[in-house]
């Protein structure tokens, strides 16, 4: 520390010796020697968050999810082609063309309901491909004049994927196509080749703000990541994302145990221990664990039924403590006396879905519109229901980050309970299966309806498209449908037959 004099006034400099950070890159490269382990040498991306992790500490679950799928050059919706049938999965408006017709008519109804006001701001949130809002426009179209009455919103922050949707909407600007370049910027105004004006926003802050929002967000709030917590003997611990150094194990990353209370589980499960009851109390009795046979067969499985059970994500061990192997854990697997929670109990908390829910309801109940989100979720909390996918096939989300894709139930009940608390003014209707929604809104009818045009290949087709959406075995029970309205329309469509 040097020290100088001037004016009478003391001048502290302070230098930092940093030559040891040069050295940290070697050190940090030689404890990742993969030769003779089973681990496959580390992608870019894992290259990216072994460094930060070893130099900045463990991630949270909720950090590493946006990293793995959002990191603007090597996340997953910038590398993979993420939606179709040569993509990872396939969302509904990829199986058949009704299912967006369907969305488009439910749009159209609760409008007239909503006495048609104008501006009809039409807003998607996470229009993927833009197949769902390629087919609601064309239903749109049937209806004469409509298109000078509707303002189309596209809700999106991967210059790449609004390519994609300009492309599929037939979107230009002064008669040129636009480049990933254009699609840059924050916000995008262009025309549809059938009149219709389209703008994309980087998030729902830059929505317009003199007309009502009809809104749709079909597989958008289970794409937004959670914090997971689990239960110990020191109170409720959030789950991390730390190294793994052992050569055993097939992955770079491991899940872990923070020693300490964490920002978010000071914020989002707090000190008040009969909050914290409450939270596990809202459980179902199927999500909750009852004894160390459950930690054993593997919390994933056990509490989402939908996820492959081969899958081990294992038990996190306390971060401060090494020693501590998975048996140890289970030992102590039994029930806090003063809570009554298991030891290994876990919980999902979605933060950021209910900031992005509370944000949109407050701009419908001032502005007016309406709300419909699918997505798959239960009308409830969630225990671990956090996976990953990698074609077409379940992954550990701790693998190849960047190519796998990583989401998670929605808690429904929590979307709602976000709206009636910022929103009382809206109407939030029961949530209910999506092919319940559907078979309301005359999906069988319209299948019969195009079937008659088809071929027999194509009929078969469709008919099974249809099967996926609406079977209890598939996505119709799996899914859910959250409707939320302004205050005098008595009951949307979907919750009765057309």
């Amino acid at each position: 520390m040097d020290e100088t004099s001037s004016n009478d006034e003391e001048e502290i400099i302070i230098s930092i010796d940093r030559s040891g950070l040069l050295g940290m890159k070697s050190r940090y490269e030689d404890k990742f020697n993969v030769e003779g382990t089973s681990k496959s040498p580390p992608n870019a991306l894992e290259n990216e968050l072994l460094a930060k992790i070893s130099t900045t500490g463990p991630l949270s679950l909720a950090d590493y999810v946006y990293i793995a799928m959002g990191h603007p050059s090597l996340g997953y919706y910038q590398t993979k082609e993420v939606i179709g049938y040569k993509g990872d999965f396939i969302t509904a408006p990829e199986l058949n063309q009704i299912f967006g017709e369907l969305i488009g008519i439910w749009m159209i109804i609760t409008w007239s309901q909503s006495q048609k006001p104008t501006p009809f701001h039409l807003v998607e949130l996470g229009p993927g491909k833009g197949k769902l809002m390629m087919d609601i426009l064309r239903t749109f179209s049937q209806f004469q004049g409509v298109e000078k009455e509707i303002h189309v919103h596209l809700v999106e922050n991967s210059a790449k994927m609004r390519k994609r949707q300009a492309e599929a909407l037939g979107v230009k600007v002064q008669g040129n196509i636009l480049s990933e370049e254009d699609m840059s910027e924050e916000i995008v105004k262009g025309c549809t080749d059938t009149g219709f004006n389209v703008e994309w926003h980087w998030d729902i802050n830059t929505l317009p703000r003199d007309g009502p929002l009809f809104c749709v967000a079909n597989e958008f709030f289970d794409a937004i990541p959670v914090h997971q917590f689990q239960h110990t003997e020191r109170g409720w611990s959030e789950v991390l994302v730390d190294v793994e150094y052992e050569h055993t194990s097939p992955y770079h990353l491991k899940l872990v145990l923070a020693p300490n209370p964490t920002p978010a589980s000071l914020a989002y499960i707090g000190s008040d221990e009969a909050k914290r009851k409450t939270m596990y109390e809202r459980l179902p009795v199927s999500h909750r664990l009852k004894d160390t046979s459950d930690l054993i067969e593997d919390q994933h499985s056990s509490s989402n039924p939908h996820v492959d059970k081969s899958i081990d994500f294992g038990t996190p061990i306390i971060l401060d403590d090494y020693e501590e192997t998975r048996e140890s854990i289970l030992d102590r697997t039994k029930p806090r006396p003063d809570t009554g929670i298991p030891i290994g109990q876990r919980i999902e908390v979605g933060p950021l879905r209910n900031v992005v829910m509370e944000t949109l309801s407050n701009k419908i109940g001032v502005q007016g519109g309406a709300a419909l989100i699918i997505d798959y979720g239960e009308d409830y909390p969630q225990a671990f229901t956090l996976q990953g996918l990698r074609g077409s096939e379940y992954a550990h989300i701790l693998e190849k980050p960047g190519e796998v894709d990583i989401s998670a139930h929605v808690d429904f009940s929590s979307l709602r309970d976000t709206v009636q608390r910022v929103a009382p003014n809206l109407k939030v209707f029961p949530v209910v299966n999506q092919g319940f929604f559907l078979k309301n809104m005359g999906i069988q009818e319209r299948m019969e309806s195009l079937c008659k045009l088809a071929d027999c290949q194509e009929q078969e087709k469709l008919r099974n498209s249809v099967e996926r959406l609406v079977s209890n075995e598939h996505m119709g029970e799996l899914f859910k449908v959250l409707m939320v309205t302004q205050g005098d329309i008595e009951a949307p469509a979907g919750l009765y037959s057309l």
